[in-house]
């Protein structure tokens, strides 16, 4: 299967911003094991039938198989068509989401301009994080157990990186993304 690199920074995440939450994924480069045990099967099936005892010797049979997030190409690797529902397009920087992408052009060819896009971005995302807090306290109210479990720990703030991580594209990065 495919699994994120160990190789990474613990925590490390691209944002890929929707029209009112984010999405984080959570590694930039993934190694792709499936691939690694089929090349070391291979390797050894021809071994067999060229036969050890002659000596033959394969190299290069180690090879790293890891793939950034954000290569177009890895999508239409994954099994069972996973791929084409992955909800993202990934850039080298971050990513955005699908519906967005789609959205883009459509508004910008009706004067919409990036940063104007950006600017609603940010007021949906900071409203479904108004929504949360308010779900949050309530469940805190109706669920005793739930209460003592988080009384006493803040709701993170819109920007905190740790916690909430909400993130908004800027105009530019719209607008490199629509050019892309």
């Amino acid at each position: 299967g495919v699994a994120p690199s160990s190789s990474l920074v613990a925590g490390s995440h691209a944002p890929a911003p929707g029209a009112d939450t984010s999405y984080f994924v959570v590694s930039r480069r993934y190694i792709c094991h499936a691939c690694s045990s089929a090349k070391k099967e291979a390797a050894e099936r021809v071994l067999e039938a060229v036969g050890a005892a002659s000596g033959a010797v394969l190299k290069g049979t180690e090879d790293n198989y890891t793939f950034m997030g954000y290569d177009s190409t890895s999508l239409t690797l994954l099994p069972h068509s996973l791929g084409e529902v992955f909800p993202a397009h990934l850039t080298h920087r971050a990513g955005i989401s699908k519906t967005l992408l789609r959205l883009m052009p459509l508004l910008f060819n009706r004067s919409v301009r990036p940063h104007a896009l950006s600017n609603v971005i940010l007021a949906m995302h900071t409203e479904q994080h108004s929504r949360d807090y308010i779900r949050r306290e309530r469940d805190i109210q109706m669920k005793p157990i739930l209460n003592a479990k988080l009384k006493g720990v803040m709701f993170s703030d819109f920007s905190d990186p740790k916690l909430y991580g909400g993130f908004v594209p800027s105009g530019e990065f719209l607008q490199e993304v629509y050019i892309d």
